[in-house]
């Protein structure tokens, strides 16, 4: 007769172990059998967590995490559980390290999850990234361009569920008007919604009282396009093949980080203020020490990515010499945006060329 190993029965054992760091959430759990295939996971609500479903946008959650946790840094009680932000958001165990994990290897935090479930810190960098995202989504132009995005990406979800919204009330409804710097009124939905439908990217029903883009809202091939291939950044799609370089919305995730040795800019006044005629250079260097680091996340082939690199290291050398030459550099950060318009649209990318756009503004004064 088989009789199980002693590992088999401290497994089994295991399985009555109460977990007491997350009391709230979860009561027991079967970390590991050896003679299962499945690993449960009991939840007050009594959902397993291969019963949730898994959301499709590991980036966007990131994001989104990133400012709950800094919430909570500036709570009474911060913690560094997110068992209600997963809650919160239907979201379940295996998805949350995945997506700490994503947050800690971009630097912002540190991963202190345990066999109790995920938990992250936020980090002097992911302050730093968490401020700087508050302060870029409460300006005007980036909570106008995060509607738009919102609209979009609601149009087609409710076209994946087979409906056609009468306008846009069940939008309002839900939490799509809450953001940073207030909450998005009626009349910002329908100013947006007209937007969208003279740029092509909505079609509506025509009614006497009716604004375009109201009534009827639909996604045209447009709409499509610019949710597939640009994320619903409306601005990045319309500026398309328009100018050498791309204009993109930095909502996402922003690391500040200076050179490839990993030295911030502000830590050597030396480095960041060059001496020829007060030229700063520190948006061009924390533009080429980041494409150094986080080049290989990029999804590009392998031949691009070494071109990109070395592009970086000789804007890098460039920036760091005594007399740098803002035509030169002006070129070579060009030759990152055009190499980076070759990789699939991430919040990488996305970062990355956003550092482009102010370093050229930095040396160019423009």
């Amino acid at each position: 007769m088989f009789e199980a190993s002693p590992l088999v029965n401290v497994a089994r054992a295991l399985r009555h172990v109460e977990v007491t760091k997350r009391p709230l959430m979860y009561r027991s759990v079967t970390d590991f059998d050896p003679l299962s295939t499945r690993h449960e996971w009991e939840v007050d609500h009594g959902q397993r967590k291969d019963e949730r479903q898994m959301p499709a946008n590991l980036e966007e959650h990131a994001a989104k995490l990133l400012d709950w946790l800094y919430a909570s840094y500036n709570s009474a009680t911060p913690s560094s559980d997110i068992d209600s932000y997963l809650e919160e958001n239907g979201l379940d165990i295996r998805f949350g390290l995945d997506v700490v994990r994503h947050l800690a290897d971009t630097g912002l935090v540190e991963d202190v999850s345990t066999f109790g479930g995920p938990g992250a810190l936020l980090n002097h960098r992911g302050i730093a990234a968490a401020q700087r995202r508050q302060a870029e989504l409460a300006a005007p132009r980036r909570r106008a361009e995060e509607l738009r995005r919102r609209m979009l990406t609601w149009l087609d979800q409710e076209e994946e569920a087979d409906r056609i919204p009468v306008d846009w009330s069940e939008f309002e409804a839900g939490a799509n008007l809450e953001a940073t710097g207030g909450s998005y009124s009626h009349r910002d939905v329908l100013k947006a919604a007209q937007y969208l439908h003279h740029q092509g990217l909505i079609t509506s029903a025509r009614l006497d009282q009716a604004s375009d883009g109201e009534v009827r809202p639909h996604l045209t091939a447009e709409g499509h396009a610019c949710l597939t291939d640009f994320g619903g950044v409306v601005a990045d799609y319309l500026a398309r093949g328009s100018r050498g370089t791309t204009n993109v919305n930095t909502t996402s995730t922003t690391i500040n980080v200076a050179d490839n040795h990993g030295n911030m800019a502000m830590a050597n006044k030396n480095v960041v203020q060059n001496l020829n005629m007060g030229l700063d250079v520190t948006e061009v260097l924390n533009l080429a020490g980041l494409v150094g680091q986080i080049s290989q996340t990029l999804g590009l082939s392998d031949a691009t990515r070494a071109e990109l690199e070395t592009e970086a290291a000789s804007l890098h050398k460039e920036a760091e010499s005594q007399s740098p030459n803002r035509g030169v550099m002006r070129r070579m950060i060009d030759g990152i945006v055009r190499l980076l318009g070759e990789a699939p649209t991430t919040a990488a990318k996305t970062m990355l060329v956003g550092l482009a756009e102010a370093a050229v503004q930095s040396i160019t004064g423009s």
